[in-house]
């Protein structure tokens, strides 16, 4: 089903990890929160990124390198890319919206349900939006690339891959499909890869150098648990990539986000063992969430999973169920291609998971009784 939103008008975009506002609205609990409404990587981090910051802190009297000149380097490497197709930002949010003013694009196409940032960006530079609905009897998929053609010459379609919050997976074939298929319409493909690297084999960042109607989003916050600090890349032709550097702040990402992402994205022991992990703890996690009556997960390729209520009771009161037993899941009550009924919970360590599981049975029952 498509639809457009109003052209030019305001958009809140509410996100996970906001445990100020849970206190607010359900009240002080004793305790460390449990956060499963955001999807951060929850292990441990190495030794090695401490003794980065340590040593970056001494350089908090210098300005940081405008360009992240180091991390572009490491980064360049890994992929095996030119190191003017990548430009370092505040987080992907940060090159997302960078990225929309420098295209400057004459129409919008969004998917539904989706990164809420995707509509609020296109809005800010006033263009028409259509929208794109995923069918949950399809479990949110799009079949073979269709709905793409539906973006007017010139204009940008954005899309999450795997998306959030659904999860769902669009295989890389059918995306090189839709990318050629956009470059004859004279659109453009802003993806957003912020969750894929537990399934990188499905990444269309090797080609994006060399497309030019092509832009791919990375984020360093989600897998490497740089939440308070903030850093993403994107990857694109070498002249967009350029424009993006020069819009915005001269300065978007400090000496401390620069050091972690220099220490963090150079260790491939960390990255493969971490993926081992989250993977092994996304399965069990999914098993023991079929197992409890009341609820449907959704399958995920990415570190969390979309869950519909399948009985009587809302969210609302599930959250606060669950927030007595300091767990903050994320509702999705409101969210725009959701039917009332849905959260999402991130995947975290084994322990913390089966607490979770416990606390869901347990506030399940008590709504039923």
């Amino acid at each position: 089903m498509a639809l457009e939103l109003e052209k030019g008008k305001p958009l809140s975009v509410p996100h996970g990890g906001n445990s100020r506002e849970a206190v607010e609205r359900f009240g002080a609990v004793l305790g460390r929160i449990i956060d499963f409404s955001s999807n951060v990587n929850p292990f441990p981090l190495p030794a090695a990124v401490q003794r980065a910051l340590r040593s970056a802190f001494k350089r908090l009297n210098v300005y940081p390198d405008r360009e992240s000149y180091g991390l572009k380097k490491i980064l360049a490497e890994r992929w095996g890319l030119p190191i003017h197709s990548i430009v370092v930002g505040n987080g992907s949010a940060d090159l997302l919206y960078r990225a929309v003013y420098a295209l400057r694009p004459k129409n919008g196409l969004i998917f539904q349900p989706s990164f809420g940032e995707y509509a609020k960006a296109l809005s800010e530079v006033g263009v028409k939006i259509k929208v794109l609905r995923l069918d949950p009897v399809r479990g949110f998929s799009l079949p073979k690339g269709k709905g793409f053609e539906r973006v007017g010459k010139g204009g940008v379609v954005f899309f999450c891959n795997p998306n959030n919050p659904t999860g769902c997976l669009t295989p890389k074939k059918v995306l090189e499909g839709v990318v050629r298929r956009l470059r004859e319409k004279g659109a453009f493909l802003i993806m957003d890869e912020a969750f894929i690297d537990l399934a990188e084999e499905e990444s269309l960042i090797s080609q994006a150098a060399y497309e030019e109607n092509l832009l791919v989003l990375r984020s360093l916050t989600k897998f490497y648990g740089l939440a308070g600090l903030r850093l993403g890349y994107a990857v694109g032709h070498p002249v967009l990539i350029r424009r993006i550097q020069e819009i915005g702040q001269p300065w978007p990402v400090n000496v401390l986000a620069q050091a972690a992402g220099e220490v963090l994205v150079g260790n491939e022991t960390f990255r493969r063992k971490t993926c081992e992990r989250w993977l092994r703890e996304k399965e069990d996690l999914y098993r023991h969430l079929c197992q409890i009556p009341g609820i449907q997960p959704f399958p995920s390729s990415a570190p969390f999973f979309l869950v519909r209520l399948t009985e009587k009771g809302s969210v609302e009161s599930l959250q606060r169920r669950l927030w007595k037993d300091r767990l903050l899941i994320r509702d999705l009550s409101g969210f725009p291609g959701l039917e009332e009924g849905h959260f999402r919970v991130a995947v975290r360590n084994r322990r913390e998971n089966r607490l979770l599981v416990r606390s869901l049975k347990k506030a399940l029952a008590e709504e039923e009784s």
